[in-house]
């Protein structure tokens, strides 16, 4: 027990005897919980307003706010110089002899707690400490009871500081001090045995205390005995053994969990990326020490610490060499003024700069960090464990083949911090057994060893994939292995930042960042001006809009692409990118991406066009489909590469958020059985590709402003009736049809000269207001209620003359076509409001230009004739012969027959079906069916690529069956009188001239008017609608 805590004991053992003893008046005649009421004897108090603790004797007093441990209020009290000197007299009042060791003319050469003890004395009694006191008090550090508690002593002209081992036990070497020497002179160590590194003093802190490391004994005794800031729970500390780093297996078990800041003299840090010194030399050695700096903060990671690294703030300029104790000198405080940051951080910092290369270039960069751009060619594995930090579990150093393995010595605190070892990690994540990687690379395991395991504690998720050069670049076969925390985008560029590591015959990328190209965000701020004077972009005159859209097209051709007298073409070639993803319609997400088709005459200028407008923003992709393109190649499919299996996906995810063309369509569908558009319904209808492969269900991002380019199916426009014709069979199915927003017809050559302008339309700008598109969220789309009104009025008035049967046009459909195409035309001329650069204003205005547009595209693809002539088949011309057909010649008496039979008629039949349906052989079904042609009630027609004949009703026929079932269903008595009229009416005549029956349509019509006004039962079974 030191000398401070026998008299303290002493004092408190007989309080109020103690406190009579000093003069100090009692209130009351016993103690309240753990305090004893005294008048205060330091100032002017007489109503008892003083407390002094009956367990340390520390005294606190309302009255003049007097908040003091006992030996300084006893010195104060007194008139000591010191609280050494209270504590000694104090010592005689309370009765405690202080043992006075026999002084020795050098200093000992080992520590024992005697030695300890005349230490500790010596400093406050000898003659010979004098110079050392003045030098405490000098540092303001020279406080008898933080220095005797921390074991600092007077020996042999040295000030002494005894050493600790972790247990508490005293260590036989010990530090010393000689004020005055020369620096290299000043710092010794005493001989005997124990380490010279160690944490000091030897304190274990409260558990809610916060740890401080500084850089020697003056800092941390600046800490305790200058800023007290022990009483505010913050324990200061040194690493005995300087700034080298410090093992974790060498730190005490209570630093584990705890919040360590560490603030070393700014010849070690100043800050992230900081170093600046008087020398180069100084400057190099600042380095290594600020390594081992980082080090330390590192094994302190280890064991759980949230570390701060703070910088003093101390110019290294003027004190070079600046520490924790002139910044205290200069007035400082306050630590939270000192700036602070944390491990991750002060790397980030220091990271050097990527090397910026191309794709290829990447080889040549071995073991450094690089940006390059490539593109995604197949994903690997997602959700892959990337661990930060994990724990070896294993009887270390426990038995003797521990011998012979690295983890005691390379991680004596258990854990592997995996960022110091990157290329291990890499190897580790690239195999079937990560945990056998770390047990043979990293730690060396034995083969004797019989458990070892490794687990991360700390971890990541991301993914493995492979990237190729972009497909506009050189074309090359090489491949980068990418491990990435972010799952790259699909679509688009890539830019890659990260370390370059070798696995086996693969080299591979550990990327720190990934950054999409196409969906950079532009700043609309710079281009507003010119724009501005380009674009109608606030105008409600149609006629000045299609002049501003016809000069940028003329523009273009004249000064880009050279293809001229296809205004129209440059127009569809524009539109397509400057549609948005998704828009909103009345609260609902609708897509906003458009679907174009362009066909016509081979060398009329399709494909060059949009091949030099890709070129000339660099913006979206073109595949010709004369390349193999399968439905693997269009969504997604697998790769596999010895027991790994990895997806790869096709043209649209790849296309995804961007704009893809498919060239040479038509010979994509003329040669596949399977028509492609199948396969995108999906892609087209909801922006993304499914699949169920050997790599399970997947379903991949796939909104792509689509285009196709197409000659003329079969080599000639004639070779259908009308152009539109062609637009269905190269789509496949209605179905897939509706999805087409607009198709453009280009027919004949390009002409040879065009329109003379002025370039106006540069390629940054047409990058400015596509990436503006691009970068459009459905509430940047901003759809005028007067303008969705103009639109639903539009679309009505078609319906009036546009045929369904090709749905160029279809009312449940176009209202959205109309509504993206109007967006798309509004973003080609800068529409926004005036307060928001980015956001499209749609106006009625623009709704009329596509309206106008569609129109023109109609007439390119005779759609107004094909729908006129559609019309014209809607009504067959001899009604009765086909309803007797449907009936008399298939034997159909009742309605129930009828509903059951008739209804297989609708869809597509071949031969074999049709003879099911009729009841009747081949041949006799042939001649039903020639007989149903010859009326124009059945159409044949052969599908592509098969030689089988199939039937279907013509749109009159089905019209008349479907009104022949409804009467059958809501009025079977009708329908079997009828049935039975038409029986008589063939065997009678012959089916010559006109039965004694109203028109189909009108009979059904005058029975439901019958039933409405006739007067029946409530809850009456039977009549319309009653199945």
């Amino acid at each position: 027990m030191s000398t401070f805590a026998k008299v303290r004991s002493a004092f408190v053992e007989r309080l109020d005897s103690s406190l009579e003893a000093l003069g100090i008046k009692l209130v009351g005649s016993h103690s309240t919980g753990d305090w004893r009421q005294v008048v205060c004897p330091l100032c002017d108090d007489s109503n008892g307003s003083c407390d002094v603790s009956i367990k340390s004797g520390h005294l606190k007093c309302k009255q003049c706010n007097r908040n003091e441990e006992l030996f300084t209020w006893i010195a104060g009290l007194r008139g000591h110089g010191n609280s050494w000197e209270a504590c000694q007299a104090l010592a005689g009042d309370v009765g405690v002899e202080i043992e006075i060791v026999k002084k020795r003319g050098k200093a000992p050469k080992a520590m024992t707690e005697e030695v300890l003890l005349q230490s500790v004395h010596q400093l406050w009694t000898s003659d010979q400490a004098q110079p050392c006191r003045d030098f405490l008090s000098r540092r303001g550090i020279a406080d008898p009871q933080i220095l005797e508690g921390m074991g600092v002593g007077f020996l042999g002209g040295f000030i002494t500081f005894a050493q600790y081992w972790p247990s508490g036990a005293l260590k036989e070497r010990y530090r010393k001090y000689a004020p005055g020497s020369p620096a290299h002179q000043r710092w010794l160590w005493s001989s005997g045995r124990g380490s010279t590194q160690g944490l000091w003093p030897i304190f274990k802190p409260p558990s809610d205390a916060a740890i401080v490391l500084l850089e020697g004994e003056w800092d941390t005794l600046t800490a305790w005995a200058r800023l007290h800031w022990h009483k505010q729970k913050i324990y200061a500390y040194t690493w005995t053994g300087g700034v080298k780093s410090i093992p974790p297996g060498d730190l005490p078990e209570w630093i584990k969990n705890r919040r360590v800041d560490i603030c070393y003299d700014n010849d070690t840090f100043q800050g992230p990326g900081e170093f600046r010194a008087p020398s180069d030399k100084k400057r190099a050695e600042m380095k290594l020490r600020q390594a081992a700096m980082l080090a330390t903060a590192k094994s302190l990671e280890m064991l759980g610490c949230k570390v701060q690294i703070r910088a003093i703030p101390v110019d290294p300029a003027s004190n070079w060499g600046g520490d924790f104790r002139d910044w205290v000198d200069a007035g400082g405080s306050d630590w939270s003024e000192v700036p602070s940051w944390t491990l991750a951080e002060i790397k980030k910092a220091g990271e050097p700069k990527p090397v910026a290369t191309d794709f290829n270039g990447v080889y040549k960069n071995a073991g450094k960090r690089v940006s390059f751009e490539a593109v995604v060619q197949t994903l690997e594995e997602e959700g892959v464990t990337i661990p930060v930090r994990s724990q070896i579990d294993c009887n270390m150093g426990g038995e003797t083949f521990c011998q012979r393995c690295q983890a005691p010595e390379k991680f004596p605190g258990r854990v592997i911090d995996h960022v110091e070892y990157p290329d291990e990690t890499v190897a580790a994540l690239l195999s079937r057994d990560p945990e056998r990687v770390y047990q043979k690379d990293l730690i060396g395991k034995p083969s004797s060893c019989s458990y070892c395991r490794i687990k991360p504690i700390e971890y990541k998720t991301g993914s493995t994939w492979v990237a190729v050069q972009d497909d506009r670049d050189e074309v090359s076969d090489r491949e980068l292995v990418i491990i990435s925390e972010v799952s790259p985008a699909l679509s688009g560029r890539i830019e890659v930042h990260g370390s370059v590591h070798h696995h086996k015959k693969h080299v591979v990328i550990n990327a720190s960042k990934l950054e999409m190209r196409e969906s950079q965000e532009v700043d609309l701020t710079k281009f507003a001006a010119r724009l501005h004077e380009i674009c109608p972009w606030k105008s409600d005159d149609l006629e000045r809009i299609e002049a501003g859209i016809h000069r940028r097209a003329e523009d273009l051709a004249q000064h880009v692409t050279h293809i001229f007298g296809r205004t129209d073409l440059h127009i569809a070639a524009e539109l397509l990118p400057h549609s948005a993803l998704w828009i909103n319609v009345d609260g609902h997400r609708k897509r906003g991406w458009l679907d174009v088709a362009i066909i016509g005459d081979t060398s009329s200028g399709k494909s060059m066009t949009v091949s030099n407008l890709l070129d000339y923003h660099g913006l979206g992709k073109s595949h010709t489909c004369m390349e193999n393109v399968s439905r693997a190649g269009l969504t997604m499919g697998a790769i596999s590469t010895g027991d790994r299996t990895r997806l790869k996906p096709g043209l649209f995810p790849r296309a995804h958020r961007g704009m893809l063309w498919l060239d040479e369509f038509h010979i994509m569908v003329e040669e596949k059985q399977d028509h492609p558009m199948l396969h995108l319904q999906s892609a087209r209808d909801l922006g993304h590709v499914g699949g169920i492969k050997i790599y399970g269900a997947r379903q991949l991002p796939a909104a792509v402003r689509f285009g196709t380019i197409s000659n003329w199916l079969d080599g000639r426009r004639d070779s259908r009736k009308f152009p539109c014709q062609h637009l269905l069979d190269l789509y496949g199915k209605p179905e897939a049809l509706r999805r087409l927003d607009f198709g453009l017809v280009v027919d004949g050559e390009p002409s040879d000269e065009g329109v003379s302008v002025d370039h106006k339309w540069t390629a940054d700008l047409e990058q400015a207001t596509i990436l503006r598109a691009w970068s459009q969220s459905p509430d940047d789309v901003r759809i005028r209620p007067d303008a969705l009104k103009e639109a639903r009025q539009q679309v009505q008035e078609w319906g009036n003359f546009y045929a369904d049967e090709i749905p160029l046009f279809t009312g449940a459909e176009k209202l959205f076509s109309l509504l993206r195409l109007a967006v798309a035309g509004a973003n080609l001329m800068f529409s926004h409001p005036d307060d928001d650069l980015r956001v499209c204003d749609l106006r009625p205005v623009w709704i009329k230009w596509a309206a106008r547009f569609l129109e023109r595209t109609w007439e390119g693809l005779l759609y107004d004739q094909f729908s006129s002539s559609q019309f014209a088949k809607r009504e067959v011309r001899q009604p009765f012969h086909v309803e007797a057909q449907f009936t008399a010649h298939l034997g159909i008496g009742g309605a129930d027959e009828a509903l059951r039979l008739l209804d297989n008629f609708f869809g597509t039949m071949s031969l074999a079906e049709l003879s099911a349906y009729t009841g009747k052989d081949n041949y006799k079904t042939l001649a039903w069916t020639s007989q149903m042609v010859r009326l124009g009630a059945i159409e044949k027609f052969t599908t592509r690529n098969s030689y089988n004949t199939l039937w279907r009703l013509t749109t009159g026929a089905y019209k008349l069956l479907k009104t022949l079932l409804d009467l059958a269903d809501e009025f079977p008595e009708e329908f079997a009188h009828r049935t039975k009229a038409l029986s008589d009416w063939v065997t009678m005549q012959g089916m010559g001239g006109e039965p004694n029956l109203a028109p189909l349509s009108i009979a059904l019509e005058q029975k439901r008017d019958e039933w409405n006004n006739s007067e029946r039962p409530q809850n009456i079974v039977g009549g319309p609608g009653s199945a």
